[in-house]
């Protein structure tokens, strides 16, 4: 089977590496955030069947700098590194400068573009647009902490001042200052959440409730049981009081909010607010 094959030099500079030395902590990492960057990457546009060596094929004198090489078949795969921003120049839709556009935001929400292989980002009222396979890219939780292992975390020790990547011409790839290099680090959530609710008249059966507090009450709803918290003062204060009404066993109407809570990534987290309990009971 055909292969293709990429050699590039990543490299550390300042004072700490001037007389080629880095500590092995920092090179451990530095390794594992490269090699997992492009297999996962690999496996996210490719499949699982692909297959890709990464290897470290030598160490040049002066900062700290070490070689690599990437292989992977040729001829049904597509190519991942451009996708990363490791071919040639990174390209304005690459992984790496989409996240250098990004500066460590979370992405609001993500447009599909018609007929067209691309996606809009949008990111505090700003709009990137990248193709499919970026996206996906962007969306891994393992792809965004390889990148930051590679860059953002070897950039914090003292004495690394400069992050390299050069292509086997000497052509510098991308080049991030200490400063820089946050625009890499992964935040906790990649894709900020959506809020959605909406409200209307329920009825509903109290299944357990609770003087001291608002929330944690459990409601019959739809055959369904749910907890939920409630926002009328006014009952809370007749629950607290000798008039408080008989709860259990019969059917109040209320006022209920449905709220939606979603994140890309992650299942929609769904809750239920009471804002007013309407007294009477419903036969």
């Amino acid at each position: 089977m055909a292969e293709r094959s990429e050699s590039l030099s990543i490299s550390y500079d300042g004072k700490a590496h001037e007389h080629h030395e880095i500590e092995i902590s920092e090179l451990a990492k530095s390794l594992e955030g490269f090699g997992s960057l492009v297999e996962v990457s690999n496996k996210l546009i490719n499949g699982i069947d692909a297959s890709i060596e990464v290897k470290v094929t030598g160490f040049k004198p002066g900062s700290f700098e070490y070689l690599v090489e990437v292989v992977q078949a040729a001829s049904q795969y597509k190519d991942i590194l451009p996708y990363i921003g490791l071919a040639g120049a990174a390209t304005a839709g690459s992984l790496l400068e989409v996240l250098k556009k990004l500066k460590g935001r979370k992405i609001d929400f993500v447009e599909d573009v018609k007929n067209s292989d691309s996606v809009v980002l949008h990111v505090e009222g700003e709009k990137v647009e990248c193709s499919r396979e970026v996206d996906a890219l962007l969306a891994s939780k393992d792809v965004r902490k390889a990148v930051q292992d590679l860059i953002y975390d070897p950039t914090r020790s003292e004495g690394t001042e400069l992050f390299k990547i050069k292509d086997k011409s000497g052509k510098v790839i991308l080049q991030e200052s200490k400063s820089d290099a946050k625009n890499y680090k992964a935040p906790t959530a990649l894709y900020a959440e959506r809020k959605q609710s909406e409200e209307s008249e329920a009825q509903i059966k109290f299944l357990t409730a609770h003087a001291d507090k608002s929330n944690q009450w459990r409601i019959e709803y739809l055959g369904q049981t749910y907890n939920v918290k409630i926002k009328d003062e006014l009952f809370l204060e007749l629950i607290q009081s000798q008039e408080s009404p008989n709860l259990f066993g019969q059917k109040y109407t209320v006022k209920l909010e449905k709220i939606v809570k979603e994140a890309r990534g992650r299942e929609p987290k769904t809750s239920y607010v009471i804002k007013k309990v309407y007294h009477r009971s419903v036969k």
